[in-house]
């Protein structure tokens, strides 16, 4: 990735580099990870060897997982092998304030955050 440069005549400024930048999300201690495709779920069960479970046609699929394995925006993917059976996915993010254990779903939906600011429909 290159670096940009504004500088202005008589200005302090410096080329941008964003490999060093702060993370965006410098404590993410967890994550909840959703899926919404069955095609998916049944590839990745499929190349593991495992049956595919009747509820997961009818029933959302959601984990939680820990954040020690997010990639910086220039960190490279690792891809291995093309024997793995490689399966990459789009995925969206939603960014969230802290969500007390047992709120509200209508409560919860104003934790969300969109580029920076919060949204709120319940009064």
């Amino acid at each position: 990735m290159q670096s940009c440069s504004f500088r202005a005549p008589g200005s302090r400024a410096f080329d941008f580099d964003p490999k060093q930048c702060a993370a965006p999300l410098p404590r993410a201690y967890q994550r909840a990870d959703g899926s919404a495709y069955v095609n998916h779920a049944e590839l990745l069960r499929q190349a593991r060897g495992a049956d595919m479970p009747k509820a997961l046609r009818t029933d959302s699929l959601m984990y939680q997982g820990g954040s020690d394995s997010f990639l910086g925006p220039c960190d490279d993917i690792m891809l291995e092998s093309e024997d793995w059976g490689i399966d990459l996915e789009g995925e969206l993010a939603v960014i969230t304030g802290d969500v007390p254990m047992g709120i509200a779903a209508k409560k919860a939906a104003c934790t969300a955050c969109s580029h920076g600011s919060r949204r709120c429909s319940f009064t």
